[in-house]
């Protein structure tokens, strides 16, 4: 299954309808001051991991397109997870709906990662299995998905 949008797409709708539903939905906000500032913690957990993934892949010279995937990096972030990236955008979504207090915030979060997880991952693993062959399979088997 190929799929024509790209997981940026759905974390930045998924960024704006946070924040949305915070100002549309305020009688649903239900973490309380100050303990909605985890929320500050998770978010900047989900912004290490992507930036450190991101470096990555400018250091291995290799596209975030995985079908045209030159270099299956094993190093960093990804000795503990196969999608650091997309763990840390759903971080970053998780951070910012508990900071916003907001019921349908994690919500969105959740569904962020169900899309990722049941519609991305599978057609990039895939790929990478096509691309890499053996060295991929090896890499499936001792490193997680997510954590």
């Amino acid at each position: 299954m190929k799929t024509k949008t790209y997981p940026p797409v759905y974390f930045i709708a998924g960024f704006f309808l946070i924040i949305a539903s915070y100002f549309i939905f305020p009688g649903i906000n239900f973490v309380p001051f100050p303990v909605n500032f985890i929320g500050l913690f998770v978010l900047i957990l989900g912004f290490m991991l992507v930036s450190q993934a991101y470096n990555l892949f400018k250091r291995y010279q290799t596209p975030h397109d995985f079908s045209k995937s030159s270099s299956l990096i094993k190093e960093g972030v990804f000795k503990y997870s196969r999608n650091p990236m997309y763990l840390g955008m759903t971080l970053i979504l998780l951070g910012l709906g508990i900071c916003f207090e907001n019921i349908i915030s994690l919500s969105i979060s959740l569904i962020f990662f169900l899309i990722i997880h049941f519609v991305f991952v599978p057609v990039e693993e895939e790929m990478l299995s096509t691309i890499f062959k053996e060295s991929y399979l090896e890499y499936k088997h001792k490193v997680r998905k997510w954590i």
